[in-house]
């Protein structure tokens, strides 16, 4: 993030005081920003900070609400491979294509989906195993 803040910053003060534009900023915070956002999606998925609406979820029993705690899990799960799969077939399909400035693959843009949605994979099926071995320990 602070690199793309860096960025940002040097492209301003270099094209509204120098008059002096840096051409391959656009590009850049292009490539950079969804690396930025997907990785941090794993340290999200990872810690459970992501959003939840638990209002409805806690008023359930105890036996229902694991079992739709168990079922979000699984739906999560199947999402993620899910996009896992898309992302890689996005980088390959725009492997080919060059961007216009920097001259590098498009499939740099797109290459954060496959790699985010895999990290999140596994935690998702830690989680997962995590949810079994309460289920076990509490019998």
């Amino acid at each position: 993030m602070a690199i793309l803040t860096l960025i940002v910053f040097y492209e301003v003060v270099a094209r509204y005081f120098f008059n002096s534009p840096l051409v391959q900023a656009q590009e850049l915070v292009l490539l950079i920003f969804p690396w930025v956002v997907f990785l941090t999606t794993i340290n999200i998925t990872a810690n459970g900070d992501h959003l939840r609406i638990t209002f409805f979820r806690n008023l359930l029993p105890q036996k229902i609400r694991k079992i739709v705690v168990d079922f979000c899990l699984l739906l999560n799960l199947v999402f993620v491979v899910y996009m896992f799969i898309a992302g890689v077939k996005i980088t390959i399909a725009t492997s080919m294509a060059r961007t216009s400035i920097l001259l590098i693959s498009r499939s740099w843009f797109y290459l954060a989906l496959p790699i985010t949605f895999a990290g999140m994979m596994v935690i998702v099926v830690m989680q997962i195993i995590q949810e079994i071995k309460k289920t076990y320990t509490r019998k």
